[in-house]
């Protein structure tokens, strides 16, 4: 996606996934007992991947 300069700045709002808001619920209780370092999630219907680090 390309956006020209002063689109912003002229009033316009875009979404940049090109896409809804979507909101994700991750159960951690799935992973207590494994307690991995890292958990990665799959949203499939944006096609997007991404992972969050662990501390336990």
């Amino acid at each position: 996606m390309v956006v020209p300069p002063g689109y912003f700045t002229q009033g316009n709002v875009g979404d940049i996934m090109l896409g809804p808001p979507f909101q994700s619920l991750i159960p951690l209780t799935n992973f207590v007992d494994s307690q991995p370092n890292s958990i990665t999630i799959q949203e499939e219907n944006i096609n997007l991947e991404y992972e969050f680090g662990l501390d336990w």
